[in-house]
């Protein structure tokens, strides 16, 4: 196969001058049809079009009357004939460099003149016959004599096609921004542009390179299921695989419902009126679950608790899972006080691998004053693993503990894998997030299909090879051209798919739920009338604020009995009043910004399918096949590679 080289120079006329090169290299593309090429011109101000060419297995040694090449152009269709086509050039009359083996046609802004639109760029392929057979070669002047020019229709000799719109810009420091008044391309090619401006300012070249063009009135008229195989299963597979996706998410959803809850203790006595929120975390290693009978005491300054139960309750949703965050309400007859340490334990008593349980974390919240306290344990209670013990006594964690970069980097890994990585956030998304499975994975092909979209836009447009300038780091070189394809790819990209993550996270829910808490509470409080010792309970602010408010008597320890349930809320809520001054809400937005969410995303998903049906008729079955090759290798790379990294860097 042929290759070829492009080399393009950016340079200022300034005392000092300086030259740039931007090496890139292309592999050809195979046309066994009639070679009609269109490029969208975006010609702009100065109307300028680089065309380069280069052909067969030694572009400097194509011999007369056995392969023969004409680029032809013109502003209309050329319709696949290029007999008649006015504007109709033999290699041998363009500019040829034979160390990069390019055919350059340049053509200037006083021959397109103030023409904007669709250019058609025709690379043709005739033989050539004449009364006294005399081989030349097609670079050099044809012979004098009678010829006989034919056609051919279709060829099956490769060769690669480019073209650049070059531009004259200066920096204006008046508007901050790059222009191109007073200045003009008088010349161009792969190599260097000539610029001729009318004021003495520094300048330079820019270099724009055209996204692929769709032509609707061939995929329209090519548009068979048969002939375009590849890119009709790939977007009925990923539309089906989206939409079975769909029901798994939406299961998922069902049952984290049941996860959010606030668990009361089986064992809490209904007399007891000493409030503690229980927040155990389950390690997310292989097999950190059990089924076992887990026990536990807590120590404080003032009082120790009973050994107390955690997985005894009567619930239909399972406790103490791999990953799992439970939530218990413990009830004590009088406040333990500050807290020292933690012994836990379990009876070994489950089945296979799950006897065994990998604490993470436990945090014991006093509902009363707000006070939190943490015992990071991270090991197992296994007699199978670690050091074989299933009973562990847990310090409280001071400062230093709490800041210890092992701690917060382990749980910074494992919340941002769970909830800001979009694609593993699907399986492991926390329960208590509003962001819902069923918006990740909408969330998830909206991006998908846009990257596709793009990555379909400028699919060979960017060189293989960047060596010769651009940005360097070490041996990997980023071409000008790739940067600026980056940029607007990302500018495509970023703004919906960011845009459709932040209404979802930020949305308000359309109606404001009965704390999990208060459920908790409440049930509590049932359980107590039920037997007439429950004096008036408590309320707490609703799921989301994180804060707690209660009425305590100020000359006990103890909950004010006297007090109604009525009363207490009306105090709580003045109390919540003044608690919120000084501090910083939350941002949200009104609930229908996830109408808004879903608009975009059925809109970026419908055009984004549209446009790739349009890209896979137009590139053919042999082309789609490579696209989708290297597109496939890409995205994984960038889900199971990039992305963790990028956690991974962004948490150490």
């Amino acid at each position: 196969m042929a290759r070829r080289r492009l080399r393009r120079s950016i340079w200022n006329q300034t005392e000092d001058e300086e030259e740039e090169e931007v090496e890139e290299e292309y592999l050809p593309s195979e046309e066994d049809e009639d070679a009609n090429k269109k490029v969208e011109s975006l010609l702009g101000a100065q109307g300028s079009l680089l065309a380069s060419a280069v052909v067969g297995e030694e572009p400097a040694r194509v011999e007369a009357g056995v392969c023969q090449w004409v680029l032809a152009w013109s502003s209309s269709e050329l319709n696949g004939s290029l007999e008649h086509t006015e504007n109709l050039l033999y290699f041998n009359e363009l500019n040829y460099h034979p160390d990069t083996g390019f055919y350059e046609l340049f053509l200037d802004s006083e021959t397109i003149g103030e023409a904007t639109g669709t250019y058609s760029i025709g690379i043709g392929h005739y033989n050539m016959t004449e009364a006294v057979q005399e081989e030349h070669p097609c670079f050099e002047d044809p012979p004098p004599g009678t010829f006989i020019y034919s056609f051919a229709t279709g060829f099956n000799e490769s060769y690669s096609f480019s073209s650049f719109v070059p531009s004259c810009l200066f920096f204006n420091k008046e508007t901050l921004s790059w222009s191109s008044e007073g200045c003009r391309v008088v010349g161009a090619n792969t190599t260097i542009t000539t610029c001729a401006c009318n004021h003495l300012t520094s300048f330079g070249s820019g270099f724009f390179v055209a996204p692929n063009a769709i032509d609707f009135s061939y995929v329209f008229a090519n548009a068979g299921f048969l002939d375009n195989l590849t890119i009709y299963l790939t977007l009925i597979i990923s539309l089906a695989l989206y939409f079975i996706g769909l029901v798994y998410a939406r299961i998922k959803d069902r049952r984290d419902v049941e996860k959010v809850g606030v668990i009361p203790l089986a064992d809490n006595e209904p007399s007891d009126q000493y409030l503690y929120v229980l927040i155990v975390h389950t390690g997310h290693i292989p097999n950190a679950g059990t089924k076992s009978k887990v026990q536990f005491l807590i120590a404080g300054d003032w009082e120790e608790s009973d050994v107390r139960t955690l997985n005894e309750t009567e619930t239909s949703r399972p406790l103490l899972t791999r990953g799992s965050v439970d939530h218990y309400l413990m009830a004590t007859s009088r406040p333990l006080g500050p807290l020292h340490y933690l012994r836990i334990w379990h009876d070994n008593g489950g089945k296979g691998r799950s006897s065994s349980w990998f604490l993470g974390y436990m945090v014991v919240r006093d509902i009363q004053t707000g006070e939190q306290f943490q015992f990071i344990c991270n090991q197992w209670l296994a007699v199978e693993e670690g050091d074989g013990l299933i009973d562990r006594l847990v310090a409280v964690a001071g400062e230093e503990q709490l800041r210890d970069l092992s701690h917060v980097f382990t749980h910074s890994v494992d919340k941002s894998m769970a909830d800001d990585h979009l694609w593993f956030s699907v399986f492991l998304r926390p329960p208590r997030s509003r962001f819902t499975r069923v918006q990740r994975l909408s969330s998830c092909m909206a991006l998908l299909y846009l990257s596709m979209l793009v990555n379909a836009m400028f699919y060979q447009k960017v060189p293989e090879d960047g060596a010769g300038g651009g940005l360097r780091l070490g041996p990997v070189s980023i071409s000008p051209q790739a940067l600026g394809i980056g940029f607007i790819s990302n500018l495509i990209v970023f703004p919906p798919s960011f845009a459709i993550v932040f209404f979802f996270r930020k949305s308000r829910p359309r109606k404001v739920k009965e704390s999990r808490l208060q459920i908790a509470l409440r049930k509590q409080r049932e359980s107590a009338v039920s037997q007439a010792v429950w004096p008036s309970s408590p309320d707490v602010e609703s799921e989301g604020s994180g804060n707690f408010s209660y009425s305590l008597d100020p000359k006990s320890t103890t909950l004010n009995s006297t007090v109604s349930l009525k009363e207490l809320i009306a105090q709580q809520e003045k109390d919540k009043d003044k608690n919120k001054v000084g501090r910083r809400r939350k941002f949200s937005l009104p609930w229908w910004f996830v109408l808004v969410a879903w608009f975009l995303c059925a809109v970026s998903i419908g055009t984004a399918v549209f446009f790739l049906w349009a890209y896979g008729i137009q590139f053919g079955n042999a082309k789609v096949t490579k696209w989708l090759t290297a597109l496939l290798s890409s995205i994984v790379s960038s889900v199971l590679f990039t992305q963790p990294v990028k956690i991974y860097l962004m948490s150490n």
